[in-house]
């Protein structure tokens, strides 16, 4: 069995070329496409904050605290501050 070396390109863009060079002196080259950034809109995350909460409201609980809203959707907790301000401005009504 050969042993084969994967090299990265020192500055990495929207195609990565990676070079694959065996001891026969072959080098093989393909093109990796890097997949798209998920972009998430202050819109977004201010439906995934009102669904989580009113998911948990419907599982009985009472309080709830910001930390714990940005931990289980895996945001930043100033995104959820800003979403639940937000969604109050808008009259959901907290706690």
């Amino acid at each position: 069995m050969t042993d084969v070396t994967l090299t990265k390109p020192s500055s990495a863009s929207e195609t990565v070329t990676y070079s694959v060079s065996t001891p026969t002196s072959l080098t093989v080259t393909y093109n990796v496409e890097a997949p798209a950034a998920p972009r998430n809109s202050s819109k977004d995350i201010e439906r995934a904050v009102y669904s989580y909460l009113r998911a948990v409201r419907a599982l009985g609980r009472t309080e709830l605290n910001v930390s714990d809203v940005a931990g289980a959707l895996h945001i930043a907790t100033p995104l959820v501050v800003a979403a639940l301000s937000a969604l109050r401005s808008k009259g959901v009504k907290f706690g």
